[in-house]
């Protein structure tokens, strides 16, 4: 999206910890020949986790306590949510945006997406891939108020 990409810092590849700004984008391709798991963590403890099971090629998403506060009301930690991957072949790229109170996860540019509301802390700052081959890239975006 050109919009995107105005308000975008460099693709950079990343191990695990990183400096997120403000908001971000997560670029991961993982492998389908084993079920995954991908963490975004804080300093402070707080994570989201989603699953992809690849016999159903499923993404389960956990948002629950874990993810940061939720004390505000009590239906706000939610059962695990499920969606299709809505790939084919032996792999998948995830588009993750990631800002101060949500994180959106679009598989293959948009065949699947999902929307999680977040309170946590303080802005993810680690990814860690389980269970598979995978690749990982990021890039800060700039607030759309200082945009050029």
């Amino acid at each position: 999206v050109d919009e995107i990409d105005k308000i975008a810092g460099p693709w950079k590849k990343i191990e695990s910890s990183f400096e997120p700004g403000d908001a971000y984008q997560l670029r991961i391709q993982v492998y389908l020949n084993n079920n995954s798991k991908i963490l975004l963590k804080n300093n402070e403890g707080e994570r989201f986790i989603f699953e992809i099971n690849c016999e159903t090629r499923k993404l389960i998403a956990y948002r629950n306590a874990a993810t940061g506060q939720t004390s505000f009301i009590a239906k706000f930690p939610v059962p695990p949510l499920e969606a299709p991957l809505n790939v084919s072949g032996d792999t998948v790229t995830f588009n993750i945006f990631v800002d101060q109170s949500s994180i959106e996860i679009f598989t293959e540019n948009g065949s699947m997406s999902m929307t999680n509301l977040i309170f946590p802390a303080s802005i993810y700052n680690s990814v860690s891939v389980y269970g598979v081959s995978y690749k990982v890239e990021m890039r800060n975006f700039t607030s759309i108020w200082r945009a050029n």
